[in-house]
């Protein structure tokens, strides 16, 4: 891949997630089309999003910790709420990932047409 193509695919994802991080909403509605454009196909992008944004997550939730926003207290219900969103998360990914890889190309882009619209 062309260093430049790196680069601004990197600058883009870094901005998408900083809106993100900000709206809480977005990421991979502004980069799907971004790497659309670059040329990717549906099959490698829809994974591509999906890990980088569970990456994104673990990470901020790494830094709400050190920050002390947060206390990680197994006898609290909130981290219990946390790890059963995070599990049905995990599992909705990989099976998102699956449905995408096995099913027809032209279908997947009017699914990610209409989500874009």
């Amino acid at each position: 891949m062309n260093i430049l193509i790196a680069t601004l695919i990197f600058v883009f994802a870094f901005f998408c997630a900083y809106i993100d991080s900000a709206t809480g909403m977005g990421y991979g509605t502004l980069m799907s089309p971004i790497l659309l454009i670059f040329g990717f196909e549906l099959s490698i992008i829809v994974p591509v999003l999906l890990i980088s944004q569970m990456c994104a997550g673990l990470s901020a939730c790494c830094f709400h910790k050190k920050f002390k926003n947060i206390e990680f207290n197994l006898k609290d219900k909130n981290i219990k709420n946390g790890l059963v969103f995070t599990g049905m998360g995990s599992i909705a990914m990989i099976l998102a990932i699956f449905i995408v890889i096995h099913i027809d190309q032209f279908f997947t882009m009017i699914y990610v047409g209409i989500m874009i619209t």
